[in-house]
């Protein structure tokens, strides 16, 4: 008898350890460094990877000194990677070659497929990469970034300070489903249009919603609003936004060039934005900002970012490619 309680106690504990192994390998993120920030952001890196396991993800650093010369070579060893690793998500951490990050792994992704099936990449790419912010020490805007990162995780005085906010502009009151410009209204939508340059920072820097939807055009390292041009540089120092998540809506915002206007929003010393949905090619669009306010939500960013891709709309000659910049496992929450 009590041989029999033995074993069915020993297949419990190899079934419960076999469950946890699974669940870890679903929540695992895979964190791949340039090799040097290492020793130079070894504190703000270790609190990250406190963080993100105090949260259940289960984290695998990977510091890289290796030079790819293309993506498709970098694409390669993040195949690889996830071949090994199952990871949910890809954290970059410095410069890595870029491509329209719609075009990650994805085994089921065939043209034929698209039309019959829900496809979906295996794995969301984000990127933590300063190097296209201009003529600053990247060192600091990393420590920077991981500093409001941290703060984020573990502070309450955001979300009690939003959550008595009053917006005329739009409110959402039920769960957002995901992280991309396709957003659903599930209250009222009113857009915000802005005339000017002026009317742009006051939308932008006045609110404190979870999300400022930013519908502009511009290029590369400008944008327009009404044909008043904003330099990249200028948001870097301007914006003072206390959303933590922006969606761009411009034409090459997210383009991966020296004085990115995406990043340029990521890593300004002076905002809170910790994520940045930006388009990489053409888009159709006004001068308009939308301000999302979330009464309740808990939805992790790099998931919600792929679960409305659709590879049929990449396919086509002329799609849209989207890059998520930042912290990818971060969550929407109240």
């Amino acid at each position: 008898m009590d041989s029999l309680i033995m074993k069915s106690l020993f297949f419990l504990f190899i079934t419960f350890i076999t469950m946890n192994s699974a669940l870890a390998q679903n929540d695992m993120v895979l964190v791949i460094s340039d090799t040097s920030y290492a020793s130079l952001l070894e504190k703000e890196l270790e609190v990250y990877k406190n963080d993100l396991e105090s949260e259940g993800w289960n984290v695998n650093f990977l510091f890289k000194d290796k030079k790819y010369y293309s993506y498709s070579e970098f694409h390669k060893e993040l195949v690889l990677q996830h071949s090994i690793q199952k990871m949910k998500g890809v954290v970059l951490i410095g410069n890595f070659p870029y491509e329209d990050d719609h075009l990650i792994s994805c085994s089921e992704c065939t043209f034929a497929n698209s039309f019959f099936f829900s496809i979906k990449p295996d794995f969301w790419v984000s990127r933590i990469d300063p190097s296209l912010v201009t003529n600053l020490d990247n060192v600091a805007l990393l420590k920077n970034y991981f500093k409001r990162n941290h703060e984020y995780r573990k502070s309450n005085y955001y979300w009690n300070n939003h959550i008595n906010a009053i917006s005329s502009i739009e409110s959402y009151h039920d769960t957002i489903n995901y992280y991309i410009h396709a957003l659903y209204s599930l209250g009222s939508y009113l857009p915000n249009v802005v005339y000017s340059t002026d009317d742009f920072w006051k939308a932008v820097n006045e609110s404190n919603a979870t999300i400022t939807e930013i519908n502009v055009h511009g290029n590369r390292d400008l944008i327009s609003v009404n044909n008043q041009i904003i330099k990249a540089e200028e948001i870097l120092y301007n914006s003072h936004s206390k959303s933590r998540f922006i969606d761009l809506y411009s034409c090459y915002g997210g383009f991966p060039d020296k004085n990115n206007i995406a990043s340029a929003f990521l890593f300004s010393p002076f905002s809170r934005v910790l994520a940045v949905s930006a388009r990489s090619d053409l888009a159709s669009i006004n001068s308009q900002v939308h301000a999302h306010y979330v009464n309740s939500m808990n939805v992790v960013i790099g998931e919600s970012f792929i679960k409305n891709y659709s590879w049929a709309n990449h396919a086509l000659p002329y799609y849209n490619g989207r890059i998520l910049l930042g912290d990818g496992t971060l969550k929407l929450k109240k």
